[in-house]
């Protein structure tokens, strides 16, 4: 999760003077956006309703959050905040947090708070903690006087150290960082051949009763896909300057626009901004004219018909402002079983030929390793060829198999001589033996421990995270869509 992600060390004065210029993102000039004044419901977590406005301070929380973990990375910083979807799952994830940490009891004193801040590379100039600098990163970066700020970063300690009292069970053992080191380098030499899915074809084709009940039961895989015609206006900018002042722009016509969306085009060319109108377009399409945003698509595909967008900004300092409005859309709609009967036809004869190759290497599989028959043998019957593949690793590419990620722990539990259970591949199914393996050497295992150590440890960690909010964390429910927020 990205609350969690570990502050990077490295800092220095051409850092800071970076992301005084470039962390004023697009949230920044316009705030919330679409955000009503009237309260509204977002969810409940446990007994506790949270509103509009709750919701948008733990989304500034959040802010905070990713502006002290990814401030010496001003690219990364701006991307993660001016992803919304984003910003607004964190938001709501660090609500829940928070009420779990605050059921424990977890507190943070002052002291903490202000050793945080005064100790952060972020806030500091000539080796020690600069106020001037402090009130004008927060003032300018995130539009807050201290006391909020510092009331965030409380929280946001509190979470951190709520999770700190229960990553204390998460612990690692020598063997396990010797497994994940030998499966990380260790090397294998092996042999394999393939049971291919098409010495099955000419079998009985799928019944007409087949083919109604798969589509039936599998609409999602026979859907158009949805459509939009959008027409939006753009403002250039070249420096911070001149963001400055599009934002400024903007903010004095906006209001009219959202009174009056009808009237989009004429607002435009009033204030300059060039318009555009993209006809039909599906996701897999580029927005003609609109360098390709994920954020900006996002948002293309929410918006109500009619609906303006807010102002979205390009990362960076040189880049454009966009606003959307969405004219008409298609939604995406069930394709007539008549004219999805021919690939329906295609998915269930090829899903049966795959069980028919998955079938006869099992049945291969088991004989070969009863003495049955012989490796070579095996593969001759089902005339495919035996290949062979030296010094593979965790990241090579194995021919007619692919990456060799997904089968090489089998490999290495195999041993020399050993086979690996049949598994499928897009072409049908694969016996392998392990002929070789060839041990890293233990002497780099020494040198990379630590960092190794860590590594293991954040996945745990992870992994504790995910299954601490399936199964502990407090019941919360939404009632708002947080990606249309």
């Amino acid at each position: 999760m990205v609350l969690n992600i570990m502050r990077s060390k490295k800092f220095a004065r051409r850092t800071l003077l970076a992301i005084l210029i470039l962390i004023i993102p697009a949230f920044v000039i316009w705030g919330a956006g679409e955000a009503s004044k009237k309260p509204v419901l977002i969810g409940v977590i446990g007994k506790q309703k949270i509103y509009l406005e709750g919701f948008l301070k733990s989304l500034d929380g959040a802010k905070v959050n990713v502006l002290l973990n990814f401030y010496a990375n001003s690219d990364t910083f701006n991307n993660i905040l001016q992803n919304r979807i984003l910003m607004n799952r964190l938001a709501w994830e660090r609500l829940v947090l928070l009420a779990a940490a605050k059921a424990e009891k977890t507190n943070i004193t002052n002291n903490q708070v202000l050793a945080l801040i005064t100790q952060h590379p972020l806030f500091q100039r000539g080796g020690g903690f600069d106020k001037e600098v402090y009130h004008y990163i927060i003032k300018r970066s995130l539009q807050m006087d201290p006391r909020q700020f510092e009331e965030l970063v409380r929280e946001n300690l509190r979470i951190n150290s709520f999770f700190a009292d229960l990553f204390k069970s998460v612990t690692i053992s020598d063997n396990e960082l010797l497994e994940l080191y030998k499966n990380m380098n260790d090397k294998a030499d092996i042999s394999y051949f393939l049971v291919p899915k098409d010495m099955f074809t000419g079998g009985p084709q799928p019944s007409m009763e087949e083919l109604q009940s798969y589509y039936d039961k599998n609409h999602s895989e026979f859907m158009t896909a949805a459509k939009i015609d959008l027409e939006y206006m753009k403002a250039d900018y070249k420096d911070q300057q001149g963001l400055q002042e599009v934002a400024k722009k903007i903010n004095g016509f906006y209001p009219t626009l959202q009174a009056s969306p009808e009237k989009f085009q004429d607002i435009a060319k009033e204030n300059g901004l060039t318009y555009e109108r993209t006809g039909l377009l599906t996701q897999d399409n580029i927005i003609p004219g609109v360098k390709f945003s994920q954020d900006i698509y996002d948002m293309a595909f929410r918006l109500e018909k009619g609906a303006v967008s807010p102002p979205i900004a390009s990362s960076g300092s040189d880049g454009s402002v966009y606003i959307l409005r969405k004219v008409e859309e298609a939604p995406s709609s069930l394709i007539p079983f008549e004219e999805a009967k021919n690939k329906v036809t295609e998915i269930i004869t090829d899903k049966k030929l795959s069980e028919l190759a998955v079938k006869k290497a099992e049945e291969l599989y088991n004989d070969i390793k009863s003495g049955k028959i012989t490796f070579v043998a095996a593969a001759e019957s089902v005339k495919s060829k035996v290949q062979d593949a030296k010094n593979i690793g965790i990241n090579s590419y194995i021919e007619n198999i692919g990456p060799a990620a997904g089968s090489f722990n089998n490999i290495l539990k195999a041993g020399d001589g050993g086979l690996t259970p049949p598994f499928a591949s897009p072409k049908g199914s694969v016996i392998l033996r392990t002929d070789k393996i060839i041990p890293a050497d233990m002497d780099t295992f020494a040198k990379t421990k630590d960092a190794l150590y860590k590594q293991l440890l954040d996945a745990k960690r992870t992994e504790f995270q995910e299954q601490w909010f399936r199964e502990k964390a407090p019941k919360a429910e939404l009632k708002q869509d947080l990606d249309k927020l």
